[in-house]
C-alpha cells in the first residue's frame, strides 16, 4: 500500500505519514490506532507506539509515586552539571534528542531513588530537584513532539519533585509549563489557573515575567484585551525587578527576547490595529535580540514561531508581502525542526490566507500551496 493510499484510508496527511515512517516524528496514540486498524495489525502497531511513546510517561508516573512518600535515606543526587548542560542545549537541539538525553539522565535519578545509597546532607534534596528539572525537559520535548497528554504527565512529576525538594523556582516554572500545555490544548481557563497559581511561587529570577506573559496569552485568547494588555505591562515591571539569577540557564530562564516573543504571541489574538502593530513589533524585536545573541542563547524553535507571529500580525494589517517574507524562513525549515507549535500556528495563517481579502490573490494561493506541502 502506498502512503497516499494509506492516507485516504486513515485521513492522515501523507507527508505526516512519511515522517512517521522515516522516524522523524513519533505517532500519537490516536494515529497509531488508526494505522493499526487500516493495516489490520491487530493491536501490534498500537503496542509499538505505546512502547516508544509512553515509556517516559510511565517513568514520570513512577517518579511521582516515589516522590509522594519518599524519605531522605532513600535518595541520592549528583546530576547538576548534566542538567545545566541539557537546559542550555535544548534551545538549539531537536526535541527528540532532548527527550532521549533527559530520559537517560532521569533514569539515573530514579535508580538512586530505589538504591538508598547516599547519606550525606543535601543529597536527597539535590536528587529530587534535578529529577524534577529533567522531568521538565522531558515535558517540554513531549509537547514539542505533539504529545500534550504525556507532556502533562511529565510536568506533574516535575511538580511533585519541586514540592518534595521545597523549590519555589521549580514550582513556578512547572506551573508556567503546565499553563503552556493547557494553552496548546486550547484550554485557556485551565491555563490561566495554572499561571496564576504559579505566581505564588515566583519570588526570584524571571519566573514572574514568564507567568505574566502566559496570563496575557490566556486573556488574549479568551478575548479580554484590557486584561491581556495589563498582564503584559505587569511583565515589563516584573522584568525591571528581576535582579536575582535563575536557578538554571537555557530552557529555565526567560530572556528579554522571549518576553517580546510572548508579547507578540498574545497580541495577535486581539482585534485592533494597534494590537497587531505591537504584536509585529514584539515578534521582530525578539528576532533582532536572538540574532544578536550568542549561539548558546538563541532559541531556534521560538525564533521560528516569532516569524509566524510577525506574519500573522502582518496579515491582520493587510500586508501580505511582509507576511510572506516572514514566512519564507519557516517554510524552508528541515523536517526535523518543524515542532508541533509551528504546525499549529500555521493552521491559523492558512485560514487567514483562505479568507478575504487574500483568498484570490496569486501570492496567497502560492503560499497556501507551500504550507500544504510543508505539512
Amino acid at each position: 500500500m502506498t502512503l497516499r493510499t494509506l492516507a485516504r484510508f486513515t485521513h492522515v496527511d501523507p507527508g505526516h505519514l512519511s515522517r512517521i515512517e522515516r522516524d522523524l516524528r513519533p505517532p500519537t496514540p490516536d494515529i497509531a490506532a488508526v494505522l493499526d486498524e487500516a493495516l489490520s495489525a491487530n493491536g501490534y502497531l498500537v503496542g509499538l507506539a505505546a512502547d516508544a511513546g509512553d515509556l517516559a510517561a510511565r517513568e514520570s508516573a513512577k517518579l511521582t509515586d516515589l516522590l509522594c512518600g519518599i524519605s531522605a535515606s532513600d535518595l541520592v543526587g549528583r546530576l547538576a552539571a548534566e542538567t545545566h548542560q541539557l537546559a542550555i542545549a535544548y534551545l538549539s537541539s531537536r526535541p527528540a534528542d532532548m527527550l532521549d538525553r533527559a530520559g537517560a539522565l532521569r533514569r539515573q535519578a530514579i535508580g538512586a531513588l530505589h538504591g538508598g545509597r547516599l547519606n550525606r546532607p543535601g543529597e536527597l534534596a539535590d536528587t529530587v530537584l534535578y529529577a524534577g528539572y529533567l522531568s521538565g525537559v522531558i515535558s517540554y520535548a513531549a509537547l514539542d513532539l505533539n504529545d500534550a497528554r504525556s507532556a502533562m504527565t511529565h510536568a506533574e512529576a516535575a511538580w511533585h519533585a519541586a514540592k518534595s525538594a521545597g523549590s519555589d523556582p521549580l514550582r513556578a516554572w512547572v506551573r508556567g509549563t503546565q499553563s503552556l500545555i493547557a494553552r496548546f490544548s486550547s484550554d485557556f481557563p485551565r491555563a490561566l489557573a495554572y499561571a496564576e497559581d504559579g505566581l505564588r511561587y515566583a519570588t526570584s529570577g524571571t519566573a514572574r515575567v514568564r507567568l505574566l506573559g502566559g496570563v496575557a496569552q490566556c486573556h488574549a485568547n479568551m478575548g479580554s484585551g484590557p486584561a491581556a494588555r495589563a498582564a503584559l505591562g505587569a511583565a515589563v515591571f516584573a522584568r525591571d525587578r528581576a535582579h536575582e539569577p535563575d536557578d538554571l540557564p537555557g530552557l529555565f530562564t526567560f530572556s528579554q527576547a522571549k518576553q517580546h516573543y510572548y508579547s507578540g504571541s498574545a497580541l495577535i489574538w486581539l482585534d485592533t490595529e494597534a494590537d497587531a502593530r505591537r504584536a509585529r513589533a514584539g515578534a521582530e524585536q525578539a528576532l533582532a535580540l536572538w540574532a544578536a545573541a550568542g549561539s548558546t542563547d538563541r532559541a531556534l524553535d521560538d525564533e521560528a514561531l516569532a516569524h509566524i507571529y510577525a506574519a500573522t500580525a502582518s496579515l491582520q494589517l493587510n500586508d501580505l508581502e511582509s507576511a510572506v517574507e516572514s514566512l519564507n524562513p519557516i517554510l524552508d525549515l528541515p523536517e526535523d525542526r518543524r515542532i508541533s507549535w509551528i504546525h499549529k500556528r500555521l493552521e491559523r495563517v492558512d485560514a487567514m490566507l483562505s479568507a478575504k481579502p487574500y483568498a484570490k490573490d496569486p501570492l496567497s494561493i502560492e503560499t497556501r500551496a507551500r504550507i500544504a506541502e510543508y505539512r
